[in-house]
Order: structure tokens, then sequence, then C-alpha cells
């Protein structure tokens, strides 16, 4: 069975901002039911200073300042066949609707793709509809079965996101990345091994049981397969999965299964974008694509809030997560469910 496992601590020091009264505050321990890695939670974070300075109608500005028209962006409709790659197995890119995919200039892995999402020079997040979306995961799918027909080795799919520069966008105009290697990552690698050393002890489906015992974080279903959830022991703010019941990787996904995560994908970001957030990263995980290992794995997909942009904004990650590995957060997930449960 599921364990999801918590306890408190209280933290006590004398404020100077109470006249020196003792006060204290609550750290959360969580625990990962499947990964069994740890995060705390301490929502009075939220309101520790920051040298960084503005506010929310500031940040759209600084936004709109950033992400003016350039000629020189590659991505934009007039630029985007003359100043992208070709792949060396195929000259043709993959094209659905809006969406155009190629390969990345400067990849980090052997087939490393870059798909432009709308030929707009720059979308806000609440406007990257479920059809954007769609197109992009239907161009994407259609060049992992390419890159895998072209190189059976290469077996590990993933779709990525990273929008605006707190979340590592070099570039302002959307565009994902979709990736294949010859080898899992160490997030996938991690989160296989322990569904199947789940499945092995309880003789289920962790993500099966994720489903049928997460009702206080379960925020809404999309199509006739996709479930979303706050994540009970997240590694970043607001972290939400979407979980595809009974698919594990891409190659099975029907057209349902499509529209379902993209309208699911679209109505996170618009319910993010309401309550401020303005950066996020995104990944869908996927089994190998020649095998299905729907008996103890299903597809999921990630989406997590970044910093706002402010000027002289702090970035959210610091020597906990980057050295310690263990996330610092602010947000309680079961608050993030209840303010995103609208959108669905």
């Amino acid at each position: 069975m599921i364990e999801f496992y918590k306890y408190e601590e209280k933290s006590e020091l004398l404020d100077p901002n109470c006249d020196f009264k003792k006060t204290s505050q609550t750290i959360e321990h969580r625990k990962d039911p499947l990964l069994g890695t740890w995060c705390r939670i301490n929502t009075d974070r939220a309101k520790r200073p920051h040298s960084s300075s503005g506010m929310l109608v500031d940040v759209d500005k600084r936004i709109k300042q950033i992400v003016k028209k350039s000629d020189n962006c590659f991505f934009c409709a007039e630029n985007v066949l003359k100043k992208t790659p070709k792949h060396s197995f195929s000259d043709e890119r993959i094209t659905r609707g809006k969406f155009i995919l190629f390969p990345n200039l400067f990849p980090f892995a052997p087939y490393h793709g870059v798909g432009v999402l709308t030929d707009k020079h720059f979308l806000a997040l609440d406007k990257l509809n479920y059809k954007l979306w769609a197109d992009a995961l239907t161009g994407s799918i259609s060049w992992f079965k390419n890159v895998h027909t072209h190189d059976s080795t290469a077996r590990f799919a993933s779709f990525n996101f990273n929008y605006l520069m707190p979340a590592a966008a070099s570039l302002v105009h959307p565009h994902v990345q979709p990736l294949v290697d010859k080898r899992a990552d160490n997030g996938l690698d991690l989160v296989l091994k322990k569904s199947y050393e789940y499945f092995s002890v309880s003789k289920s489906n962790f993500w099966q049981d994720l489903l049928d015992n997460d009702s206080s974080r379960f925020i809404g279903k999309t199509g006739k397969n996709v479930y979303w959830h706050a994540v009970f022991s997240p590694t970043c703010a607001d972290e939400v999965v979407g979980i595809v019941c009974g698919k594990s990787s891409f190659m099975e996904l029907s057209d349902d299964d499509i529209f379902g995560i993209a309208d699911g994908i679209s109505k996170v970001l618009r319910g993010l974008y309401s309550k401020g957030v303005r950066s996020v990263n995104m990944m869908i995980n996927s089994a190998p694509l020649d095998e299905n290992l729907g008996e103890f794995f299903y597809l999921n997909i990630r989406i997590v809030s970044r910093s706002l942009m402010v000027e002289n904004y702090t970035t959210d990650r610091g020597f906990m997560e980057v050295l310690h590995n263990e996330s610092i957060i602010s947000t309680i997930p079961e608050d993030v469910a209840l303010g995103l449960r609208k959108y669905f």
C-alpha cells in the first residue's frame, strides 16, 4: 500500500520583529512515496525579504521589454526555415499546424530536437492553448518514431519545456526540446527502478495506487485517461504530475490520450499564470519506445514553477537543492491542488 509519510518540527527564536519575543515556525518533512527522497516545507519562507524588487505588474512589464520583437530570432516564421538545421538522416523538418521541429544546433544527446510551438515571437503561459500542445506532442511522437526507425538503439524519449530565463530558456520564443537517448537519464532510470521495486514487493502498480489513494491532491481529469495531481513531496514549487492511466510510453498513446495531455498542460499553465507564475519547467517521462512497461509504470507529465523575473531576482535553487538534493518548498501541495481545480 502506498504511504504518504510526513512529520513536523518546530524552530524557535527570539524574533526582532516581535520585540524579541519567542516565536516558532513549522517545518514539515515529506517523503516521496516512490523514490524515498525528502523535501522540507515552510510556508513562512515566502515572507522572507529579498534584494530583488518588483510587484507583479513590474514582472509583466519587464517580460514585455525582454520579448520585444527581434529580427534576429531564428524561431520566428521569416527565419525558421533559413536559420535552423536539418537532420542528417532526413532533410525534412517535422511540421504540425504551427509546430515545426528540427535538430538542436547545440545538442546534449545524439538525437536532441527543438520544436517551435508557435509562429508568434512570444505567448504568455495562459495563451499556450491545447491545440498548440496537441500539435507539438503529435509532431514530437512522429519524430520519436523516425529516430527509433533510423537507430533502434535510441530508445529513451522525453518531451521537455523550459519557459523563460528562470527556467533556463535561452530564447523567449516558446519552444520544446524532445530528446531520444540510448540510455535512461538519471531521473528516469531511478523512477523506472523504483516503480519496478514497488511492483515486485506490493504486486501492484505504484501509479495506479497513487491514482486510487491521492484524493486530497487530485486536481482533475482530461480526456478519458489522464489524471492530474499536486505532488505530495515536491521538488520545486507548485509541482503537478499528470498520469496517463494504462499507458507507459509515447508509442502507446491514442489520439484521446494526446488530447488529454495537451488539454491538461494548457489548464495547469493557465491556473499557474493566474496565481502569478511566469516561468515553468515541464517534462514527460516515457518507458523505452520498444517496450510496454504498463504492468508497473505509467507515462507521466511533471510541471513546476520557477522564480519571478523581477530585477536582480533570486533563483529558487540553493545549496540544499543543488548540493544536498533536498528541496525547500514554501507552498503546500494540497493548496496547490485546491487552487488549480477550478481550471479543470
